[in-house]
């Protein structure tokens, strides 16, 4: 839990001191870096124990953060122990405005967000890597 709660922080402090895509290399690194990973007979206890993790976070301390720092915490601590997840984005119109959201995927299956609101969102067609993400004008 105590992880959960630093990262969150780092990653929202992150986003502002040097944005998205230094932020999730910097994350990423993080987690390649891990020396004792536990690995799980089912990669799907470890996702429960996270998601479980920054639920407690959030109840405690309120650090709940924007839907990509939640995202982007959840990816970190599960790639670290080396669970592959995929960051997706989504956007929509409403009320004459654009909304953007973020979430993760397990083999196809989204994780960290209930399908029936992505169902309200057009997603990117691949996962996404912010890293090498380069917006392009139409």
């Amino acid at each position: 839990m105590l992880v959960s709660a630093i990262l969150r922080v780092a990653i929202s402090t992150g986003f502002r001191l040097v944005g998205v895509s230094e932020t999730q290399r910097y994350v990423r690194t993080w987690a390649s870096r891990a020396q004792n990973r536990q690995w799980f007979a089912d990669p799907r206890e470890l996702i429960r124990n996270a998601q479980r993790a920054q639920g407690v976070v959030r109840r405690n301390t309120g650090i709940g953060g924007r839907c990509l720092a939640r995202s982007l915490t959840l990816w970190g601590i599960l790639l670290r122990f080396g669970v592959a997840t995929d960051l997706r984005v989504g956007m929509r119109k409403r009320n004459g405005l654009v909304e953007g959201h973020a979430w993760l995927e397990y083999q196809g299956v989204p994780i960290s967000e209930s399908g029936e609101l992505i169902e309200t969102y057009d997603v990117y067609p691949d996962p996404v890597s912010f890293y090498a993400w380069v917006v392009k004008a139409k």
